[in-house]
């Protein structure tokens, strides 16, 4: 059978867990800390999401010119270095039926020894929306591996979304759970300082509950700690004091 406090043994319920319910609660810095980077997670997951859209978007147009798209003779009119890059750009301007369109491009390097020295290129584009375009000499790029992509973005994406759904949890445990001595099983290191616990604890003559979370301090096995579950789901249930709330004390 497994351990179970004994009544000597069995310390005080902390003092601040022993008022009445809702207990007031605030964000702690490690709550706060939290939330900054679960957001920096999701905006690198976004601008990441948005520059694969439109890459892929930009290579679809490049495949259709070389399928569908016609040829013209288009004007010259800047080479430029932008930011300090070591390769030009170069902008252009052609009239399609009476109608002038713009466009703008990155020289390859073959094109680098004529292109400030000419007039005119030649431009291909789409006869149904002229305004997609590009210089018809320039080499397209290669195919963008989309998976290389979106695996990296979807693991940030899930682990900003994972730390922000897992907060609402503990606010409502550290909030409404009901106290209860628990006993450790297992104790591992978990990385940054921290210590991976999993644990048991019994709620009347009910079945044995297990959970598991993280603390700062080891643990050793058959040590006694608190922790907090909710009275109607005691299956939902962590340790105790908790890492991104603290309670708040009139």
């Amino acid at each position: 059978m497994e351990p179970e406090p004994g009544v000597k043994e069995t310390p005080d319920v902390p003092a601040e867990l022993t008022g009445p319910l809702p207990r007031r609660t605030r964000l702690s810095e490690a709550g706060v800390n939290m939330i900054k980077f679960a957001s920096v997670f999701l905006l690198l997951a976004a601008v990441g999401s948005l520059w694969v859209y439109y890459t892929v978007r930009m290579r679809q147009e490049v495949a259709a010119l070389r399928r569908s798209g016609r040829e013209t003779t288009g004007e010259m009119k800047q080479v430029w270095f932008p930011g300090g890059a070591q390769v030009p750009w170069v902008s252009y301007a052609f009239a399609v039926k009476g109608e002038t369109f713009d466009g703008e491009a990155r020289v390859p390097e073959q094109l680098l020894h004529n292109v400030e020295d000419s007039k005119t290129l030649p431009v291909r584009y789409l006869p149904g929306n002229p305004a997609v375009n590009h210089p018809a000499a320039w080499k397209g790029s290669m195919p963008l591996d989309r998976k290389a992509f979106l695996i990296p973005i979807g693991i940030l994406a899930m682990l900003g979304a994972g730390l922000l759904l897992s907060m609402p949890r503990e606010r409502r445990l550290l909030a409404e759970g009901v106290p209860v001595l628990a006993v450790v099983t297992h104790c591992n290191g978990a990385g940054n300082g921290g210590h991976l616990v999993k644990y048991t604890f019994r709620v009347g003559e009910g079945p044995y509950r297990e959970g598991k979370g993280l603390l700062k301090n080891p643990q050793e096995i058959g040590a006694k700690i608190w922790v907090l579950y909710l009275a109607r789901h005691p299956r939902v249930n962590c340790q105790y004091p908790v890492s991104d709330y603290r309670l708040d004390r009139p």
